[in-house]
């Protein structure tokens, strides 16, 4: 999985970018999709953009870190028991970063939600028909 020469970071870095080339697609399409409906449905399309750059701006930074402090090890310069600490901060890190900004996507689905109708037996003085919807 890692390269012949561990000094290479930027070759060990890009092995691990190129697993992760899937969710990375993913995100991108999002964003694009978000700039498409930006003009109408500004809220959501701006909360969307954020939390989907966010997140892969976390995996990104989340596996160049991890490598960066691997590169070490692999150096010889530190044993991984001096940096364990460090690692489990930065998964733990990430991982909070990954939730909060899966969290702000998911309130992207619900900002500018209209609530739903009244039952239609609230429209009994009306005849049963609900009155037009406001305009927007």
């Amino acid at each position: 999985m890692y390269p012949e020469d561990p000094a290479n970071t930027v070759q060990m870095i890009m092995a691990n970018l190129v697993g992760m080339w899937p969710n990375f697609l993913v995100l991108i399409a999002g964003i694009v999709i978000a700039c498409v409906f930006i003009v109408r449905h500004t809220r959501p399309a701006v909360f969307a953009i954020i939390a989907l750059v966010g997140m892969l701006v976390v995996g990104i930074a989340g596996v160049i870190a991890r490598e960066l402090m691997m590169r070490r090890v692999y150096t010889g310069e530190v044993y991984f028991e001096e940096i364990e600490g460090v690692m489990a901060a930065l998964r733990i890190g990430t991982g909070m970063l990954h939730a909060g900004f899966l969290g702000l996507l998911i309130a992207a689905v619900f900002v500018s939600r209209r609530s739903a109708p009244p039952p239609p037996a609230a429209y009994a003085h009306t005849g049963g028909t609900p009155p037009p919807p406001p305009r927007v």
